[in-house]
């Protein structure tokens, strides 16, 4: 037997638990046949045994079923990032609402070259007037 998940959501069609469900043996009516014996007596007084098939109806299982609970359903949910929402059947993803991004800084590398340049620029500037005072 396979193991099935129930997905369950609230009144509002909100996704709120996934619960493993029960199976429910599926069962129809079917008419077997047994054999019964009847005595026959005929005109001269002669007793003999006739076998009658007897029709009778019997419950058979003929499968299973996952037994589902009220607001909850066999169809897979959707990542929950999408907040979705059960209607008409089917999950619906709606677009989440996003916080502000914050606007992105310089990156590290972009920092490194920087201070880099700025290095570099004092690091000249220093020969500079290192020469000059050699004059």
């Amino acid at each position: 037997m396979a193991k099935y998940y129930g997905y369950c959501y609230d009144e509002e069609g909100r996704f709120t638990e996934m619960i493993p469900l029960e199976e429910k043996a599926i069962t129809e009516k079917q008419i077997f046949y047994r054999e019964e014996t009847k005595e026959v007596i005929d005109e001269e007084g002669n007793i003999s045994i006739e076998y009658i098939k007897v029709p009778y109806e019997e419950d058979v299982v003929v499968g299973y079923e996952p037994d589902i609970p009220m607001n909850c359903t066999l169809e897979v949910c959707p990542d929950l990032i999408y907040d979705p929402v059960f209607k008409d059947g089917k999950w619906i993803k709606l677009k989440p609402e996003l916080p502000p991004q914050p606007e992105p800084g310089p990156s590290e590398m972009d920092k490194l070259k920087t201070e880099l340049e700025v290095t570099k620029a004092a690091m000249a500037e220093f020969i500079m007037q290192q020469t000059l005072k050699g004059m």
